[in-house]
C-alpha cells in the first residue's frame, strides 16, 4: 500500500469471514500491531512498503447458539426419548457445560455412553450437548393396618412410572378377609392382591383393607316338638347377638340359648358379641327347656 493510494488502485481487499467471530480488520502483526484496514475493509493506515508484506486478520469471538438435549429413560428401561431441547448462547471457542435438569422421578445417568456433558462452542452453532436421565427406584412398605393383624412383608422396590405387580399378601386377621390395598389407612380398596401398581416419585406406604366376615348362627330348638323362626341368622364377626328368636314348645318354658345342647354355662344374651362366644366360624346355639309344673291334665273315672 502506498502513502497515496490514488497512485495505484490496482489492488483488491479480500473479504474476511469466520463463523462465530467478528472481523476487526487487518493488522500488520498476528497480535497487536497496527491496523491497516478496518472492519469495514477501508484502508485507514497507508504505509509505504518496499517488499511484499502479509497483513493479518484480527477477530473477536461473539456469542453463538448451542443446544442441550435432555433425554429420559422409557418404561422399557432400555431406550430413551427426547424430553426437552434447550437453545443457549455462549462465546465461540469457549467451553460450555450442560446443567442437569432431571424431572421428578429421574436422576442423571452420568455413565450413559452417549452423554456429552461439555464441549467447545462452535462458531457455526452446531455444538449439541446431551444429558440422560434414568428412572429412580423407590420402596413400597406394606402396612397390615390393624393391631390384631398378623404376618410380615418385606419392602418391595419399584421403578418410577413403571407398572409392576405387587407382592402376594402375607398378612392375616382373624374374623376378616383381606380384600386388597389402599393408599390411605382408612381408604377403600384401590389395588387387588398382586395387582398392578405404579409408584410416584418417592417412597410409599400401602395399607391392607379388611372386610369383616359374616357367620351363620343356627338355632337348634333341641326338641322335635318345639318350633323356632327363623332357624338361623347371620352375624358379622364383632356383632352383638341381637334379635335372637324365641322358640315355643307346649308344656315347656324357654330358658334361653346356650352354646351346648346340655344347656350348661352362661345363657347367651344380646350384649354378647359373636366373636367372643363362637370365634371365627359358623356355630349352633341350643334351646334349653324347663318343663312346666302347672300343666293341666284330665283324670276320667269309669263305673261298671
Amino acid at each position: 500500500l502506498y502513502s497515496d493510494p490514488t497512485e495505484d488502485t490496482n489492488y483488491t481487499i479480500p473479504t474476511a469471514t469466520r463463523d462465530g467471530y467478528t472481523f476487526l480488520g487487518y493488522y500488520d502483526a498476528k497480535s497487536g500491531g497496527t491496523q491497516v484496514i478496518n472492519e469495514s475493509e477501508t484502508v485507514v493506515n497507508n504505509l509505504m512498503y518496499t517488499a511484499n508484506r502479509t497483513l493479518y486478520a484480527h477477530w473477536q469471538a461473539h456469542s453463538v447458539n448451542y443446544k442441550v438435549e435432555h433425554y429420559t429413560q422409557n418404561t422399557d428401561l432400555s431406550t430413551y426419548s427426547l424430553l426437552e431441547t434447550q437453545t443457549l448462547t455462549g462465546t465461540t471457542d469457549t467451553t460450555a457445560t450442560a446443567t442437569p435438569n432431571a424431572p421428578d422421578g429421574f436422576s442423571e445417568n452420568t455413565t450413559h455412553p452417549n452423554r456429552v456433558a461439555s464441549g467447545t462452542i462452535k462458531g457455526d452453532g452446531t455444538l449439541v450437548l446431551r444429558l440422560y436421565y434414568d428412572r429412580n427406584t423407590y420402596n413400597v412398605t406394606f402396612n397390615k393396618n390393624h393391631a390384631d393383624a398378623t404376618g410380615t412383608m418385606s419392602v418391595q422396590t419399584f421403578t418410577f412410572g413403571v407398572e409392576e405387580k405387587l407382592n402376594t399378601n402375607e398378612f392375616a386377621r382373624t374374623g376378616y378377609t383381606f380384600t386388597g390395598w389402599s393408599t390411605t389407612s382408612g381408604g377403600s380398596k384401590e389395588y387387588d392382591d398382586q395387582g398392578i401398581y405404579t409408584i410416584d416419585a418417592g417412597d410409599a406406604i400401602i395399607y391392607a383393607v379388611w372386610e369383616e366376615n359374616e357367620y351363620t348362627l343356627t338355632f337348634d330348638k333341641n326338641a322335635s316338638d318345639a318350633s323356632v323362626d327363623p332357624s338361623s341368622q347371620n352375624y358379622k364377626y364383632t356383632d352383638t347377638l341381637t334379635n335372637m328368636p324365641t322358640p315355643t314348645r307346649a308344656g315347656y318354658t324357654f330358658k334361653g340359648w346356650f352354646k351346648d345342647a346340655a344347656g350348661t354355662g352362661s345363657v347367651l344374651t344380646d350384649s354378647m358379641t359373636y366373636n367372643a362366644q363362637f370365634g371365627a366360624t359358623n356355630a349352633t346355639a341350643y334351646a334349653k327347656w324347663e318343663a312346666n309344673t302347672n300343666t293341666n291334665y284330665v283324670v276320667r273315672h269309669y263305673k261298671m
